[in-house]
């Protein structure tokens, strides 16, 4: 059955389009039901019940094939997600396929024998009603196969931004939000009098005249020397103390009051710098004014004059220009009703003053109505083009005439008094403006019209109306049309740059749906011309202020033009042939990079440029995808893909052509290689789509599977918006100031960080002080071995190891973190000041078990607590400086040991005896400290927190984290998940890089400086500068890490420095004392390499996982399995090998290089599995999933990109 929308005589293929490159249309796919004989099966939206529940693929008719085949009852009752559930075709039976497989296929039709265009037909089972949209999305239906895939990338990545300004978490709030304002950003509002927002006289009377002259464009709907005269009264009433809306009613003192708010905005934006801080500042000066008059027009009495108008009018321009969008959309349907009780758009009866009878007329008064109801007129138009929604103001029902050209300073109640040289009239911007309005809505009207119409109809009508806005364009008068704007006045030049602006942009809006249209090459011509004019227009205006924000729709405006130049760009990549001119082409793009500069730039807390930049990048993205598969269809044949014949003359760009138009060869090659292409199946209607693809509506649901890329941080399941998230939480947010944002987290870094930097070098100085000890003369005061010696080193690794996890898990079920963790270490610190009374081998093993048990929960510890105060990413941050603690340690050990040592004999006590001593009773008080001062969670920090700034840390946590929904509880299937994943134990192994070496050299290093020749106290000093290098790598590498959103990159290089130090090591040490320099350089080298490997790795793990629980469990598991090569490097050197240590630097060396080999094949791995999960798109990926199962799968689901 042929779909509606194809005809033999027409030379458009919009709909049905043309099969991609490198696809077979639908009709060719054999009818026989034989799988290995398609190249591709049709696209299904909906599998019945028993494929969905077996993950298999489903044909999605009633009965299945694969029902069919098994005689089983197919259903479709479970539930669907994605929109009105579509009803599936009926199948066709089994006995009828085996009978068309009894006919010899010879007798079947080819579908290869005609050389023309392949036909669109298809069998009626498999056509699918564009009146059944699939996909919904926050209320909006979208069909899946529509083509704009990308689009569906994009809204999920804006409902992932994760920054805190005037845009954060707008689709998330906009469930907490009303329903005429959801999604757009909150106002910044206080309990500030409205005396101490209204300024002072002066400055009132500044913004007023700032207004006229430099706010208004087109839209003068007011009478200047009347608003003046309200000015007057208001600041009279101000004067006096009486009430402000005194002699001026609600409507006039809200259209004050707007005025003022938006040329206070404006001001703002032209003279202040563009940044964060002076945005919100800014915002919240106009904000103040525009909310007291609001409130003013939503307390109005009465019934509604020519002012109730136009102060919502007014209103919606404002909302408009600070990127309420919801709030204008709705605040506008409110005006509109206004006009119309009014009569605004029907002619006015001037022998009486309408809706009054018996007062005589006022000229004024008439013309502010007309000029006030095509305001509304052209702001209706606008809104529907950007909204991509009908409009609410219908030409069939209005007969309102247009404005007169009058200026205000030649008005007066009577009538005009215009004297000969009245000069230019800055109402003829007014009524061009209306009049272009009007083509605009007939092309959305009969162009984008959802009737079934034929495309040569949509394509007579696109070229009616072009003609007429080219006969527009040559009845404007010389200031706005042939004049150079430069050489005008600045209220001149910015209504001929708005004639422009318009003029452009309706251009694109008549032409662009048939760039994708074969036949078309006028229209498109048309199109990409002024796209480009368009972007020449906003690159002038780009270098001045007065004029990039002197419309609100200037953004859409740029949006329109880049989002043409790169849908051009894959439709000439994925179904043209290349033209000649290449430079045109360049030049074009380099412009449209140039203007996506300026919009991104621009982006600020008030306006759309945010959003438009994220949608204009998944289309980019796009274009680069198809220039990349085209460039390799041109390397594997060279030469086949140029020279085609027969574009259209006059034309210097290149324009789509058939495949029968090229030569048989290259032909060819354009249907067997499969260049993709996201414009596939694109519908008039989806360029309104497009339009209104970045407003709030388009938020997700708060159980949809986020989307990311690998320039930005991974965003995991309990990233969605926390659950028990006001509005006024949200708003609360919002207002929480930049400075007082920084002040909170300095506050928290400067009470948490330190504490844990000391505690950790306690911790590690505890840990390893056995080795300075052996250098005082452990081994002989208690009669060991040097075999002894390595039993007591790795029985501290037992406890150690398996106390990390149970520990954890204690931990995070209690509320005061600073007494676990004070009881922990006071523990330890009593231990390890009773090392240093032990009197034999037995004493000091059971000590060290003892000291293991304590000490480990510490290290986990730390980072659970420190994940409790702030978000994903700045932990990463404040681990690092942990970890450097640990080389610090290293040094501060030595320097330490080297000190207490020279107590020798003091009480009767050997040197390293005080070394324990000392050292135990620094963590006793120590652990007392921790008691008193370790932070608990911000509702325990009144002392020191203001209750704005813990309601801030606290609501911050809410609305990144949401663990409860999906995820509760603990259970055995997360520690099986973590045991089976393979990416653990490539991570272990990379961790034992780290962990065989450190815990060796930890111990040996003081040794193996002393057998340089140099005496104990000096060999103590040496470790210092080692272990300073290693603090610093650490920090440094964690940096870089960060900042290029890499980890591989910054673990393999510093296990490369790990091997190579060892290598030298291994090769030298036979004769140390003749390479000291060399040897000496060679363990700062190892420090180097060894202290950056650890705080990788353990990045690289918690990036990967989704399920916090199961993360937490891969955390202990990863350290405390790490922490397994301490046993390792306890062994390794042997002290009847001193000073070669074969064993030690060889097994180091081992160990290092496997790491570097398991770091490199996850790269490898992950890498592969983001290129397999990147071959399905996101409607693909719905089509074979439901939410819950894509939660269900966590980070292998097709939708979660690794982390590389």
């Amino acid at each position: 059955m042929t779909s509606p929308h194809s005809s033999q005589g027409s030379s458009l293929a919009l709909d049905p389009p043309r099969a991609s490159l490198g696809k077979r249309p639908l009709a060719t796919i054999n009818d026989d039901g034989d799988d290995e004989n398609r190249r591709k099966d049709p696209k299904i939206t909906r599998a019945c019940d028993t494929c969905k529940r077996k993950k298999i693929r489903c044909d999605g008719t009633l009965p299945c094939r694969n029902c069919a085949k098994r005689k089983l009852h197919c259903f479709y009752n479970a539930k669907y997600n994605r929109g009105r559930p579509p009803t599936p075709p009926p199948s066709t039976t089994i006995a009828e396929q085996q009978a068309r497989r009894q006919i010899p296929r010879s007798e079947q039709p080819s579908t290869r024998q005609n050389s023309g265009p392949p036909a669109h037909h298809a069998p009626e089972t498999q056509v699918q009603s564009r009146a059944s949209p699939e996909v919904e999305i926050e209320g909006q239906y979208s069909d899946p196969t529509s083509g704009l895939n990308f689009l569906h990338r994009a809204w999920k990545k804006l409902s992932t931004q994760n920054d805190e300004s005037a845009l954060c978490h707008l689709n998330n709030a906009g469930r907490d939000q009303l329903l005429n304002s959801a999604g757009d950003p909150p106002f910044h509002v206080d309990d500030t009098a409205l005396d101490d927002v209204i300024p002072i006289a002066s400055v009132a009377r500044e913004l007023q005249e700032f207004y006229f002259e430099t706010c208004v464009v087109t839209y003068r709907m007011f009478h200047r020397q009347v608003v003046e005269g309200w000015m007057d009264i208001f600041l009279n009433n101000r004067q006096e103390r009486r009430p402000i809306t005194r002699s001026l009613g609600n409507p006039r003192t809200a259209i004050l009051l707007t005025i003022m708010a938006i040329a206070s905005l404006r001001r703002d934006k032209i003279n202040g710098e563009s940044s964060q801080d002076n945005d919100v500042n800014g915002l919240r000066r106009s904000d103040r004014l525009f909310c007291a008059g609001m409130k003013l027009t939503d307390t109005e009495m009465g019934f509604p004059r020519l002012e109730s108008a136009q102060a919502r009018i007014i209103q919606v321009l404002y909302l408009l220009q600070t990127a309420r969008m919801n709030k204008a959309w709705y605040t506008f349907g409110n005006a509109f009703h206004v006009t119309l009780s009014l009569g605004m758009h029907r002619r006015r009866d001037q022998r009486r003053d309408f809706p009054f009878t018996g007062r005589p007329h006022n000229y004024i008064i008439s013309e502010c109505h007309k000029r006030t109801f095509w305001v509304a007129y052209i702001v209706d138009t606008y809104l529907s083009v950007v909204f991509g929604r009908p409009r609410l103001f219908q030409d069939e029902d209005i007969d309102k005439e247009l404005p007169d050209m009058v200026n205000d300073e030649d008005m007066n109640p009577q009538g005009p008094s215009i004297t000969d040289d009245s000069g230019d009239c800055y109402i003829d911007a007014l009524i061009l403006h209306a009049k272009i309005a009007q083509i605009i809505g007939k092309v959305s009207r009969e162009v984008y019209s959802i009737s079934d119409l034929p495309n040569q109809d949509r394509l007579a009508a696109a070229q009616r109306l072009c003609q007429d806005l080219h006969e527009w364009w040559a009845s404007l008068p010389p200031h706005l049309g042939t004049v150079r704007p430069s050489t005008l006045i600045p209220s001149f030049r910015r209504q001929a740059i708005a004639m422009r602006l318009a003029y452009f942009h309706a251009l694109i809006h008549a032409n662009r749906p048939f760039l994708l249209s074969e036949g078309a090459y006028e229209n498109v011509a048309k199109c990409i011309t002024a796209a480009q004019n368009s972007l020449e227009l906003l690159k002038r205006m780009a270098e001045d202020s007065t004029l990039f924000h002197s419309f609100w729709w200037t953004d859409y405006v740029i949006f329109c033009a880049l989002a043409v130049v790169y849908v051009w760009e894959i439709q000439r990549l994925t179904r043209s042939i290349y033209g000649n001119d290449d430079q045109s082409l360049s030049k074009l793009f380099d412009l449209a990079e140039k203007c996506h500069g300026y919009l991104k730039r621009a982006s600020t807390s008030v306006s759309q440029n945010q959003r438009y930049s994220v949608i204009l990048d998944e289309l980019r993205f796009e274009a680069q995808r198809c220039r990349t598969a085209r460039e390799n269809l041109q390397n594997r044949h060279p030469g086949n893909l140029h020279g085609a014949e027969g574009l259209v003359p006059d034309i210097s760009l290149a324009f789509p052509q058939d495949t029968e138009s090229c030569s048989p060869h290259t032909a060819f090659l354009l249907q067997e290689e499969d260049i993709p292409s996201v414009l596939e199946n694109l519908q008039f209607s989806d360029w309104q789509m497009l339009d209104s693809s970045s407003l709030p509506r388009y938020a997700l649901e708060p159980n949809a599977i986020k989307m990311t890329d690998k320039d930005a941080a991974v965003m995991h399941l309990e990233d969605l918006p926390g659950q028990g998230v006001s509005a006024d939480d949200i708003q609360f947010l919002s207002n929480f100031s930049p400075e007082a944002k920084k002040k909170v987290i300095r506050k928290v870094d400067m009470r948490l960080v330190p504490m844990f930097v000391f505690l950790y070098l306690v911790a590690y100085i505890d840990k390893t002080n056995i080795g300075n000890a052996k250098i005082e003369g452990l081994l002989p005061s208690l009669h060991m071995s040097g075999i002894q010696y390595n039993i007591a080193l790795s029985i501290f690794f037992i406890p150690y190891v398996l106390a990390e996890v149970p520990s954890n898990i204690i931990l995070n079920r209690l509320k005061r973190p600073s007494q676990y963790l004070g009881l922990l270490i006071f523990c330890w610190g009593v231990i390890m000041l009773c090392t240093g009374f032990v009197r034999n081998f037995a004493g000091l093993v059971v000590i060290r078990f003892l000291l293991g048990l304590f000490e480990a929960g510490f290290l986990p510890g730390a980072v659970l607590v420190i994940s409790k105060w702030y978000l994903p990413n700045e932990t990463q941050t404040r681990i690092a400086i942990l970890y450097t603690s640990a080389a610090s340690g290293g040094a501060f050990s030595g320097l330490l040991a080297f000190a207490i040592a020279k107590m020798d004999g003091i009480a009767g006590y050997e040197g390293w005896r005080w070394i324990f001593i000392i050292e135990g009773l620094v963590t006793v008080f120590m652990a007392v400290l921790c008691y008193l001062l370790l932070l608990d969670s911000p509702a325990l920090s009144p002392g020191w927190l203001t209750q704005d700034e813990i309601r801030y840390l606290e609501v911050r946590q809410l609305v990144s984290n949401n663990h409860g929904g999906h995820h509760e509880g603990f259970n055995k299937k997360i520690i099986f998940s973590v045991l089976t994943d393979w990416k653990i134990y490539l991570l272990i192994l990379g961790n034992w890089s780290n962990a065989v070496p450190n815990y060796a050299l930890k111990f040996s290093m003081p040794e193996i400086i002393k057998s340089m020749g140099y005496k104990s106290a000096t060999a103590q000093l040496m470790t210092i500068p080692p272990y300073t290098v290693g603090a610093i790598s650490a920090y440094g590498f964690s940096v870089f890490a960060d900042r290029f959103s890499w980890r591989m990159p910054f673990i393999v290089v510093p296990q490369c420095s790990l091997i190579a130090s060892f290598g030298i090591l291994f090769s030298k040490a036979a004769s140390i004392e003749e390479n000291i320099a060399l040897c000496y350089f060679a363990i700062c080298l190892a420090c180097f390499g060894m202290y950056p490997i650890l705080p990788g790795v353990n990045a690289w793990n918690v990036c990967n996982i989704v399920n916090p629980h199961k993360r937490a469990v891969a955390i202990g598991y990863l350290i405390c399995v790490g922490n397994a090569g301490g046993i390792i490097g306890s062994y390794i050197y042997k002290s009847d090998e001193e000073p070669r240590y074969p064993t030690g630097y060889g097994t180091s060396l081992a160990f290092a290089a496997a790491g570097l080999v398991a770091a490199l094949c996850l790269e490898f791995c992950l890498w592969r599995a983001n290129k397999e999960k990147a071959r399905l798109t996101v409607s693909e990926i719905e089509e074979m999933y439901t939410e819950e199962q894509l939660r269900d799968m966590e980070e292998k689901s097709p939708l979660f990109k690794y982390t590389l």
